[in-house]
């Protein structure tokens, strides 16, 4: 598994900054139990959510990752044990007015930032939500926290009505360190193709290759010199989005935000299928 190196304190930053934005949107919220559109939850089980992410995160720095192996279902599939794990460990966050999942989440935060200020480079952090022997480095972790906040926080103010901007310089954090790490763990089954990509970030990268084969990714930087069979060009916001499931392919490709040639640009289109969202 090979990420893109992000420094961790840009990605601190980055990460309190969103939090501040995303409890600025709650405390303008009128009703946390308002549905989301196109979800199963409402603004405040994905306040809730957040919120046992962070402590799960800051759990697993502190050596205390396995414990939450309890919450962790039995499922081979990917996307569908990451699903029921995010339903399960809501139950650590008992449902609350806003002001309390507020106070919540910026506790949880404080905890997490802590954490990772603390944390050693080479730490190995158990994460058995992404699989049995799953671990992740702290960096790794800061990355996946970034994340989790930007697109959330997206999601909630979508729901409100409200704007949410994301710097072109946050989806190419995430991009390098989330997207390079996770991509292997979240291969479908289905795809038994064989597959290289070379993914170029536009305005400064990330850029890195991607190679499939008999339903197993590699992931690393480009050399500079390996050609892939297929090169996908992509604005970094439309391809984290992308990479999210907030925006369709087809959008992206008709803006003209994502745009792929190489021997096999048509492989370009199996590259969702291949990674779908969690």
């Amino acid at each position: 598994m090979a990420a893109v190196a992000v420094g961790r304190s840009t990605l601190l930053s980055e990460i309190e900054e969103y939090v501040g934005r995303l409890l600025t949107v709650i405390d303008d919220l009128d009703d946390v139990d308002r549905p989301m559109p196109g979800f199963d939850w409402t603004i405040g089980e994905t306040l809730r959510h957040l919120i046992a992410v962070y402590t799960g995160f800051a759990a697993s720095i502190y050596g205390g990752g396995e414990m939450l192996g309890q919450y962790v279902p039995d499922i081979k599939d990917f996307r569908q044990r990451l699903a029921n794990t995010n339903l399960n460990t809501m139950a650590l966050v008992a449902p609350a007015p806003k002001e309390e999942l507020a106070r919540q989440l910026s506790e949880r935060f404080m905890a997490l930032r802590q954490a990772l200020a603390e944390a050693d480079p080479a730490a190995i952090c158990a994460t058995p939500w992404y699989g049995p022997g799953q671990t992740r480095t702290p960096d790794m972790l800061a990355g996946l926290a970034l994340g989790e906040v930007t697109i959330h926080g997206l999601d909630i103010a979508r729901a409100s009505h409200v704007k949410w901007p994301i710097s072109p310089e946050c989806a190419r954090m995430i991009i390098g360190s989330v997207f390079t790490a996770m991509l292997p763990s979240m291969v479908s089954a289905d795809i038994a193709e064989a597959m290289s990509f070379d993914v170029q970030i536009r305005g400064g990268g990330p850029r890195f290759v991607v190679r499939l084969a008999n339903g197993v990714a590699a992931v690393a930087p480009h050399d500079g010199e390996e050609k892939a069979d297929c090169v996908i060009s992509g604005e970094p916001v439309t391809f984290l989005l992308l990479g999210y499931g907030r925006v369709s392919q087809q959008r992206a490709i008709l803006s003209g935000r994502v745009l792929a040639w190489g021997r096999k640009p048509w492989q370009a289109l199996s590259f969702n299928k291949a990674f779908p969202s969690p």
